[in-house]
């Protein structure tokens, strides 16, 4: 999205002046089985939903961060960030820790929120992603390929729930239908400017909070000039 909080903050400024609607890029929420998964969550079958766990993702990089809170309701007010990243990479001469070259993966992160579910991100790298209910649990498989929900039926036992098949398409042909939507109605689409800023703030968030130790922060988050080259 931007490669500082300063500029976010200018992009936010730009399109609330310009009344302009965005879709943001990360195309899991326009997926079939990820719109399945949240469905299933939304409508209390199995509970409220405690927490979201996504097994793979980047801090600024949007895509893991997008999809976890897609599948957590797209809660608002964040509560408290907390994170270690992989191996850092600053800027040549840099030891400021203002200005990193490349975006590592997040190794383990807990995003607390207070009007919705805990996020966790434990870095496995196999792109997968767990909606843990009072009374059961829905997995993405395999990077939306398949989803399995399991109802807790006894104190340590999960009974396979059967799941209605889908039709697959094309997240990015949903995204540009979304867009035209939002455009032609003035209500903001499923990856919209609310939700761009939040991961933005959460990522970069979770480099203030590795740099601290791990330590929980909040937003705002400072140093909104740190540098962070997510390609």
């Amino acid at each position: 999205m931007c490669c500082t909080l300063r500029e976010a903050d200018a992009i936010r400024e730009a399109f609330e002046r310009a009344g302009v609607m965005l879709e943001f890029g990360p195309p899991r929420r326009n997926w079939t089985v990820y719109q399945q998964a949240r469905a299933i969550a939304a409508s209390g079958e199995l509970g409220r939903v405690q927490r979201v766990v996504g097994f793979w993702g980047n801090s600024v990089g949007g895509h893991g961060l997008d999809t976890v809170l897609y599948l957590a309701g797209d809660p608002e007010e964040v509560t408290s960030i907390r994170g270690t990243l992989d191996t850092l990479s600053p800027a040549p001469g840099d030891t400021s820790h203002m200005n990193f070259v490349k975006d590592p993966s997040i190794r383990s992160a807990l995003i607390e929120f207070a009007d919705g579910p805990d996020i966790a991100v434990v870095g496995t790298g196999n792109l997968e992603f767990e909606l843990v209910c009072e009374g059961g649990l829905i997995r993405v498989h395999n990077d939306g390929e398949e989803l399995a929900v399991r109802r807790k039926e006894t104190r340590a036992g999960f009974d396979p729930v059967p799941v209605e098949p889908v039709e697959h398409w094309s997240g990015t042909v949903r995204k540009i239908r979304d867009l035209v939507q939002a455009i032609r109605t003035g209500q903001p689409a499923v990856s919209n400017l609310r939700i761009a800023m939040l991961s933005t703030e959460i990522g970069f968030g979770l480099y203030e909070s590795h740099l601290r130790g791990g330590t929980a922060v909040r937003p705002p988050i400072p140093n909104r000039d740190r540098i962070v080259s997510s390609w």
